[in-house]
């Protein structure tokens, strides 16, 4: 005898107040100033298919700016200021964290260059702004445009007029390519936000037994 209702994920906290319960993306939750691992009443492990991705337009992985913003990505700066700031709400998945920099990629070459990335404001701008810092150590700038849907991130991609982007997963990737005739390509699986289950007019579980 459950009901389920869909609602745009971006409204679900504000809706929790209407409904027993809610299943919330972490990003979602953090704005809303829920704390997903004290908040929730439940959520999902680490170990999920739905990692995080920085995307680029195919053909364009192996650019030499494409891998220095991958490296300083997948840096343990990065790892760290996710597991320090997020509280498990954000959990990264990097296995082997570099130190910021790729050693096949000519920094010299790239002195000046401006790598422009779309990304959702939490928690990937933030984490954004740490790889900006990286880059910044080699003189390359890091130029992030913020975007609260998650449409356009993919189009100015997918067109040409920003790099890369940082905001969603491999499953959403997929379908947004079947659907619309992009081709978008993961270049790094960076952190994984879990999903919980939060309580609104139920403060337990109790009624799902």
């Amino acid at each position: 005898n459950i009901e389920f209702a869909e609602i745009e994920a971006a409204q679900l906290p504000s809706a929790l107040k209407d409904y027993d319960y809610a299943v919330i993306n972490s990003n979602y939750a953090i704005d809303a100033g829920l704390n997903p691992v004290k908040d929730s009443l439940g959520i999902e492990g680490s170990a999920s298919a739905y990692v995080n991705i920085i995307a680029v337009k195919e053909g364009n992985k192996n650019e030499p700016k494409i891998k220095a913003l991958v490296a300083a990505t997948e840096s343990k700066k990065v790892v760290d200021y996710i597991n320090e700031n997020y509280d498990g709400a954000v959990v990264p998945v990097v296995e082997n964290p570099t130190d910021g920099f790729d050693s096949s990629i000519d920094y010299d070459a790239l002195k000046g260059e401006t790598i422009t990335i779309a990304a959702s404001p939490t928690p990937h701008a933030e984490i954004l702004a740490i790889v900006k810092d990286i880059l910044a150590e080699k003189d390359i700038t890091l130029k992030i445009t913020e975007f609260t849907d998650y449409v356009q991130p993919n189009l100015v991609v997918n067109n040409g007029e920003l790099d890369a982007n940082y905001f969603q997963h491999v499953p959403y990737l997929d379908d947004f390519n079947s659907e619309n005739g992009t081709a978008l390509v993961s270049v790094a699986g960076i952190h994984v936000e879990p999903i919980g289950l939060y309580g609104g007019k139920q403060s337990s579980l109790d009624a799902l037994k």
